[in-house]
């Protein structure tokens, strides 16, 4: 008569065991099948690595549990004599020497290849850098457009040359299986072809501040003639922007022009990441209403009021930390602004009534 708490059916262990084995397994596969879809050439090397590397560890680890769990229930202490102690055995040591090497050797080349395609980029790739900061990014076409979401033609290579203005980030295309660091006074660079005409999401993979979480935009791929479209566009509009306004303007029709190219600078430039303009809180202060009002605001630690006019804005741009706005934290860095952005992001401010 077995002893009590001491169950003598391996065969219940085994069934039990594999069931959950099998659980497990059918749990991966409804992953492959029902994750995150890969709309890139990089897609499908990427996953059949991953999950190849993944099949090979579970049935690792479930021969491995099989095996220990049978051992346990077999060799039991009080079912056995003292078994013989094996000094060694030659094939034994041979097989599993050689057997993991070959899985390991197989598991790197399958990496390698897809690594090194990423790496190679084609001659014929779009050129367009990428700026990223705390907590947005900007996009730069080669015809000098910039751009907060990052626009491409379907079916075009497309080659990111990245670099932080601030702290590393990490750009990161889940559907494309693409991700890459934006290190401070370095330049990286990625790849990258979008197979289908859509919307795809971009986030920063390398926690950058109170704003990670939130550094998100896209990457929208196009057909041809209507990327070739916007893009002639916004060069269009970009020009535009940079031409003085007209003396013979009115004062209402210079400013209301300067107040729109203070709108685009302010979704370019990444000022949306951390302040509204509808009066909700973000990071920062929201920017509706606040021109010509008087806010607290932590000088070397110690409470002052400032009138909000075109200085105090000019300053808090390029030393932001300098008079903090009272209950926020002094996280924004200095902004790489030209003294005319900055003349056009104080009007559209002034504009939010």
């Amino acid at each position: 008569m077995a002893a009590a708490g001491h169950p003598r059916n391996p065969a219940a262990w085994l069934k039990a065991l594999g069931v959950v084995i099998l659980l497990a397994v059918a749990g991966v596969l409804v992953e492959m099948v029902v994750g995150v879809n890969r709309y890139s050439d990089f897609g499908a090397q990427v996953d059949h690595t991953f999950w190849m590397i993944v099949l090979i560890a579970a049935l690792l680890l479930g021969g491995i549990v099989v095996f220990m769990v049978y051992c346990l229930v077999v060799y039991r202490h009080d079912r056995v004599e003292v078994p013989v102690q094996v000094e060694g055995n030659w094939w034994l040591e041979f097989w599993w020497t050689v057997i993991p090497v070959v899985i390991v050797l197989g598991m790197f080349w399958a990496g390698y290849e897809g690594f090194r395609n990423m790496r190679t980029v084609p001659k014929n790739a779009m050129k367009v850098k990428v700026l990223a900061r705390m907590w947005s990014w900007e996009f730069e076409y080669e015809n000098g457009v910039h751009s907060n979401v990052l626009k491409v033609p379907v079916g075009t290579p497309v080659r990111l040359t990245l670099t932080s203005a601030d702290v590393i980030h990490s750009f990161y295309i889940p559907h494309f299986r693409v991700k890459e660091d934006c290190v401070p006074g370095r330049e990286g660079y990625m790849w990258f072809k979008a197979d289908e005409v859509d919307t795809y999401t971009v986030m920063c993979a390398e926690y950058c501040g109170d704003g990670h979480a939130k550094m998100m935009t896209n990457v929208v791929s196009l057909p041809r003639e209507a990327f070739e479209e916007w893009l002639r566009s916004a060069a269009e509009e970009k020009k535009a922007m940079e031409e003085p306004v007209a003396e013979e303007l009115s004062p209402e029709e210079k400013e209301r022009k300067m107040a729109a190219a203070g709108e685009k600078l302010y979704n370019v430039k990444g000022c949306a990441a951390c302040h509204s303009v509808d009066g909700s809180p973000r990071l920062g202060p929201s920017f509706k209403g606040i021109y010509g009002k008087k806010v607290r605001v932590m000088t070397g630690g110690k409470a002052r009021e400032v009138l909000v006019d075109d200085a105090y804005l000019t300053k808090s741009m390029k030393t932001p930390t300098a008079d903090v706005v009272e209950g926020f934290q002094p996280v924004m860095p200095p902004q790489n602004l030209t003294d005319a952005e900055i003349e056009k992001i104080n009007t559209f401010i002034k504009s939010l009534k």
